[in-house]
């Protein structure tokens, strides 16, 4: 079984690739439980079915025009030859930054509320 690092990872919003240092995709389907009259074993039922997309790593002033509540063209990369994409609208975040000598720089984690159909499926980047 081939094993992906994570090294050749990579996202972009739209054409533009970004300087993240981190992305996870928590996806959930919606599932219905629920259990029968007069019969204890348990169902299930699809649901909606959704995501959210976080985003983490260093601010970059110059790159990072992002604007709130915009939606996006998110490509998640594992390697140059498998990415996830999937539409997301800017839900929310935060922005930090260390106040010591020599501390690291500025950091942004952003989340996005997947919109639309996706699949997690692995395409190959264009």
């Amino acid at each position: 079984m081939a094993v992906v690092s994570g090294n050749d990872a990579f996202v972009k919003l739209g054409a533009t690739t970004y300087a993240f240092r981190k992305w996870r995709l928590n996806f959930n389907a919606g599932v219905k439980i629920y259990h029968a009259f007069g019969s204890p074993a348990q169902k299930t039922t699809e649901g909606g079915y959704g995501g959210t997309i976080t985003l983490e790593g260093p601010y970059d002033t110059g790159a990072m025009a992002l604007v709130m509540g915009t939606l996006y063209t998110i490509h998640l990369g594992l390697t140059a030859a498998l990415e996830l994409i999937v539409a997301g609208r800017l839900a929310d975040g935060e922005l930090g930054a260390e106040m010591t000598p020599g501390g690291d720089p500025a950091d942004i984690a952003v989340n996005f509320a997947s919109d639309g159909v996706f699949a997690i499926a692995f395409t190959a980047p264009a």
